[in-house]
């Protein structure tokens, strides 16, 4: 009994053990392949170079399923056609969208700075307006106290025209009435 329960522990384990699936971890197969580059359209000419994937290649001929291509250096060979591409493989792609990222990201950071720095000066522009707006009222009533002196100012000086005019009325009319005065007193040599 005890080896039966045993037995049945024991598959029981091996079961669970063999039903766990075992830590998977996950794999890509490489885009990254080096070509061959030859010195006639055949696997039995002799290998030029190695091309790396993503090297750009100028087309020259076409041969039965093989391209006679020049590199960047100058060399010319001969490469399996179905290892070309007219557009740049992918890893090429990332690369020169990453760099336009950073270029990107370079010129945001340098208009950010910017922006920052126009905030900074408009804000400085409003305190300005607002001081000279200040200002402005300022020297606004200002002129309009001088305008009140102003108009205070010219009244005095018709009131004190027109006093001098009342003095010179009145002094007038003394002095005539004081010469008239003398003059009925004093008989008058001419007689007509």
């Amino acid at each position: 009994m005890r080896f039966a329960t045993m037995s049945v522990f024991s598959l029981l384990f091996l079961l669970v053990i063999l039903n766990t699936p075992l830590q998977a971890k996950t794999a890509y197969v490489t885009d990254t392949i080096k070509i061959t580059m030859r010195n006639g359209p055949s696997t039995q000419n002799k290998i030029l170079k190695m091309l790396p994937s993503g090297t750009k290649l100028e087309v020259i001929d076409q041969a039965s399923g093989w391209v006679k291509v020049a590199t960047s250096d100058g060399k010319t060979g001969w490469v399996i056609e179905q290892y070309t591409m007219e557009q740049p493989p992918k890893d090429v792609v990332i690369k020169d969208l990453k760099q336009d990222i950073q270029e990107l990201k370079k010129d945001n950071q340098e208009y950010q700075t910017t922006i920052s720095e126009l905030k900074e000066e408009n804000s400085r522009f409003k305190k300005l307006a607002t001081e000279s707006g200040s200002n402005v009222s300022a020297l606004n009533q200002k002129v309009a106290l001088l305008q009140q002196e102003l108009e205070q100012a010219r009244k005095n000086d018709k009131r004190k025209w027109f006093l001098y005019g009342v003095g010179v009325v009145a002094g007038s009319a003394l002095f005539g009435f004081i010469f008239g005065r003398l003059r009925r007193k004093q008989p008058s040599k001419l007689h007509f």
